[in-house]
């Protein structure tokens, strides 16, 4: 039902962000997500998370799963690392439903939100926050929001520990 209300909130106040939402199905995956997923279908969830967001901060999660399915990134990984694109993805999400101010900025958890990647696109922040990690011969220790899904790997999958942060 939370999520039922999240979605009709989307749609009076940001109905490309609603309409798009309305296409995916609600699964709950509480057995191993541990924030949410989208793998372009289904909306996974965690129980427990949901029920300890606001009404703003599911309006905000939901339309950044709704954001990684608009712009594809489960399909454009390419070679790159899919540790650092998905960081790279989230920060683009994020930065873009703060200044769109759609829904409220989750601070349950981290995200992954820093100004300085505004107007860049994912390819873009991928390729500074690989140079920033390279330059400094360090892993970058960052939690996503969202559990991010291989789409190669079947419904319901998880990648092999990719994007299962502090998030």
């Amino acid at each position: 039902d939370l999520l039922i209300a999240a979605r009709v909130k989307m749609l009076l106040e940001a109905p490309f962000f609603g309409n798009l939402a309305c296409r995916l199905i609600f699964k709950d995956a509480t057995d191993w997500c541990p924030t949410a997923a989208t793998d372009g279908k289904y909306f996974y969830y965690n129980r427990d998370f949901i029920d300890a967001l606001d009404s703003g901060n599911r309006v905000f999660l939901m339309a950044h799963e709704v954001l990684h399915n608009v712009y594809d990134h489960m399909g454009t990984c390419g070679s790159r690392d899919p540790r650092l694109w998905n960081i790279a993805n989230d920060y683009v999400v994020n930065y873009d439903l703060v200044e769109n101010r759609i829904g409220t900025k989750i601070t349950l958890v981290d995200i992954c939100y820093d100004p300085r990647f505004a107007q860049h696109t994912s390819e873009e922040v991928y390729d500074i926050l690989f140079k920033e990690a390279e330059e400094d011969g360090r892993v970058l220790d960052i939690s996503t929001l969202d559990v991010h899904l291989d789409p190669s790997a079947g419904e319901g999958m998880p990648q092999d520990g990719e994007g299962e942060g502090d998030g």
